[in-house]
């Protein structure tokens, strides 16, 4: 549901002496405007990852994944009724480092950093699934591949939506056995919305209000209606042609674009064409519904699970 945040919590008072026996990375540097010396604390503790304290503006800066840091992994995914529990325990680990009381109300997202996730099981077909993601289009965003099918990207300058293998990313990060195993034929979807996209749900960007059910199926249902994948050339018959209104050379035209399109990259292929050639073919694609006889590839969260 959630993974990776980045938040923040202002007006944290910790004292110096506490930093003696924890070893951060201090960073020290001159605010000009002020003629005053600057300090912050970098900590990458054993329990959270990475720890930022801006001591001239007592802002305690934290970044976690909410799973790991539950789970240990974060191929588990995250259920509602954990969030509380989150809370505590980063606030009993920040309590034993600081001795500081914090309430989950004193959060803000900071950086616009919240990854809402899911994974769906599609056993044997993830690289079909990455090859057909990677030809799909969504509006504003531009679609980026990395690798051979590694990743697949829709980026803006503000907001994302990636896909990847999830079984590839642990064992890459060299984790467990068991967790490899817990990762296998799992396609894993990652959002980061942008900071319009959070407000919307809380002016402020208090943390407590957006870690919820409802938060979560409203940014993926928004996504997911924008993930259909378009008919693939099989199936053709006498009677499918016969039913057509468009012409057999615009079906042929159709039909060779398919072809193309799956062989090589949307940004190869463009070069073949001039700009309105190319918007034409994609349109008549998108007017020509192709049969198909091939099993269906789609996508489903079953919101059911997030209890």
């Amino acid at each position: 549901m959630f993974d990776t945040i980045v938040m923040k919590a202002s007006y944290v008072s910790i004292a110096f002496e506490n930093w003696n026996s924890l070893k951060p990375v201090i960073k020290t540097f001159l605010d000009e405007e002020m003629r005053l010396r600057r300090r912050s604390f970098v900590l990458h503790d054993e329990k959270i990852p990475y720890i930022n304290y801006q001591e001239w503006s007592q802002s305690l800066i934290v970044q976690v994944s909410i799973p790991k840091f539950l789970y240990g992994n974060n191929v588990k995914l995250l259920q509602e009724k954990d969030i509380i529990v989150f809370f505590q325990r980063l606030h009993e680990r920040l309590f034993e480092l600081f001795g500081v009381p914090l309430r989950p109300e004193d959060w803000y997202l900071y950086h616009n950093r919240l990854d809402v996730c899911w994974n769906f099981a599609v056993v044997g077909q993830i690289d079909d699934y990455l090859n057909r993601l990677s030809r799909l289009q969504i509006s504003f965003k531009k679609t980026v591949v990395t690798g051979y099918l590694e990743t697949v990207a829709f980026k803006n300058k503000s907001s994302q939506i990636i896909f990847y293998n999830k079984q590839k990313e642990v064992i890459h990060k060299k984790e467990s056995k068991e967790i490899i195993e817990q990762a296998d034929g799992l396609l894993r979807m990652e959002i980061r919305p942008s900071h319009h996209d959070w407000t919307k749900f809380s002016r402020r960007k208090r943390v407590i209000d957006l870690l919820k059910i409802d938060v979560f199926t409203e940014i993926t249902r928004k996504v997911m209606k924008q993930i259909i994948f378009p008919n693939e050339p099989d199936g053709i018959n006498l009677a499918w042609l016969k039913s057509q209104s468009y012409k057999i050379s615009q079906i042929e035209t159709v039909l060779g674009f398919q072809v193309l399109h799956q062989k090589l990259p949307e940004g190869v292929l463009k070069q073949f064409y001039t700009a309105a050639t190319y918007a034409n073919r994609k349109n008549l694609v998108k007017g020509i519904p192709l049969p198909r006889k091939q099993e269906k590839l789609e996508l489903h969260i079953d919101y059911a699970k997030l209890g």
